[in-house]
């Protein structure tokens, strides 16, 4: 599996501080924004990934 960092670049996201509505809604003050404009919670998902199992896995993000 490719670095998630180099993923990211490669989709032109970037890493950034998320305001105050988008923390409360995804309960993380950082996440990636798309240059589209959506935001994206990483990591969010590998939280999930270990409190719900393999499922929830980082992989779907990175089609």
């Amino acid at each position: 599996m490719a670095d998630i960092s180099l993923c990211h670049r490669r989709a032109g996201a970037r890493w950034v501080d998320l305001d105050q509505e988008q923390q409360q809604l995804i309960r993380q003050s950082v996440g990636v924004r798309m240059p589209d404009g959506r935001a994206w919670n990483p990591l969010g998902k590998v939280v999930n990934r270990f409190e719900h199992g393999p499922q929830e896995s980082i992989q779907e993000l990175y089609p």
